[in-house]
């Protein structure tokens, strides 16, 4: 019961301090004006225009940056916004983070529903259309930046058919934009920056310590009251993270665990009993993971499930009628629950130490026995 407490009283800990950090951001790095780079966190704002909020990761909390602070700022993946000047309310220009979509000979740029191209030289040229109502109801649709986007690419003829049939959107000025950069110079590394997946593949390992003990045994149709030893054993091996925005993940992972237990008395109604339990076995557990994005120290947990298969099987019984083999099952199934720390590294890598609690059992083949086991596990773990 009180070991139950114990992991109850620890996974809600960890719970509070993962909720109490704060939700939707995402790491990345800001650029002053001075040229000064700072890593750490971008809150996730709806609105990027004006503002935006930043904490380092030498920092506690979130800092306002507008425009005149910063020359960009971008998210892990390349994804990024720049400072530019926009004509506003009468002609007057006015400082704004825009959505940097390729940088190049030609750049494309996005603020909200309104495209701009630029050159080298640094002039914005708005790339729109004007929908005007006819007296006959009919809507006339002035495709004003087929012009411009024919003027902007008059030194690669090839494209004026293209850019007749393209249309408004990010994908087609994408196209058009990327063609003509690598019209001018096919050598030229012309920077296409999209939105980052949310949905991100990463590989690691682990290696820790396996504590094991056999909560419940039964030898044949006799069930007793064995009062078994726990066992430290060892567990490592390969993990595979399936993370979504940094936040839930899914983590199948294939490693190597040592465990058992023994026990030396004299159950009620039988002779003295001597039972030795080692086992080696494939384990793959599966679990959903939990983190915040909010530090670089960051607290998650985890819940799933486990399978096992028996590698190797060492166990053994001894009664006063001698020693027998014992087989406690080559598959083992059980949940797992826990939680711990990730210390996140420049690129994306990540240290975490982890705790994880396990029940599983299986059903024996030879001489009946059944057992149910209950783990305990620390990891120390790298993701790549």
């Amino acid at each position: 019961m009180y070991k139950r407490l114990i992991v109850c009283v620890l996974l809600g800990w960890i719970s509070y301090g993962a909720c109490a950090q704060g939700f939707n951001t995402q790491e990345g790095w800001v650029v002053t004006h001075a040229g000064d780079t700072l890593y750490g966190l971008i809150k996730d704002l709806k609105d990027k225009r004006e503002q935006i909020l930043f904490k380092s990761h030498t920092n506690d909390t979130f800092k306002a940056y507008s425009p005149r602070e910063l020359k960009s700022f971008r998210y892990t993946g390349e994804y990024y916004y720049k400072t530019k000047e926009l004509p506003g309310q009468e002609q007057a220009s006015k400082s704004t983070f825009v959505l940097c979509l390729i940088e190049g000979q030609l750049s494309l740029y996005r603020d909200t529903d309104f495209f701009y191209a630029e050159k080298p030289e640094g002039t914005l040229y708005k790339l729109e259309q004007i929908s005007t109502m006819r007296e006959s109801r009919k809507m006339l649709v002035e495709k004003r930046y087929i012009n411009t986007l024919l003027y902007l690419t008059g030194d690669c003829s090839n494209l004026k058919a293209v850019i007749k049939d393209t249309r408004l959107h990010t994908s087609g000025l994408i196209k058009v934009i990327t063609a003509y950069n690598y019209c001018i110079d096919s050598d030229q590394r012309v920077q296409l920056t999209t939105k980052p997946t949310k949905v991100k593949l990463q590989v690691g390992v682990k290696l820790g310590t396996y504590v094991s003990n056999i909560s419940f045994f039964q030898e044949g149709k006799s069930v007793r009251d064995y009062d078994f030893v726990r066992r430290v054993g060892y567990i490592g091996g390969a993990i595979f993270d399936l993370s979504y925005k940094n936040k839930f993940s899914l983590r199948p992972e294939i490693l190597i665990a040592q465990k058992g237990a023994s026990y030396q008395g004299v159950p009620e109604g039988l002779g003295e009993r001597e039972v030795h339990s080692s086992l080696t076995t494939l384990h793959l557990p599966l679990s959903l993971y939990y983190t915040l994005p909010t530090q670089r120290l960051r607290s998650f947990v985890l819940g799933g499930g486990a399978m096992s298969y028996t590698i190797a099987d060492k166990s053994y019984l001894i009664s006063p009628i001698g020693r027998r083999e014992i087989d406690t099952g080559k598959q083992y199934f059980g949940y797992r629950a826990g939680g711990g720390l990730n210390y996140i590294l420049e690129g994306g890598h990540k240290l975490n130490v982890e705790y994880v609690y396990e029940g599983s059992k299986t059903s024996g083949t030879y001489w009946r026995v059944k057992t149910q086991y209950v783990s305990h596990s620390i990891t120390l773990g790298f993701v790549f």
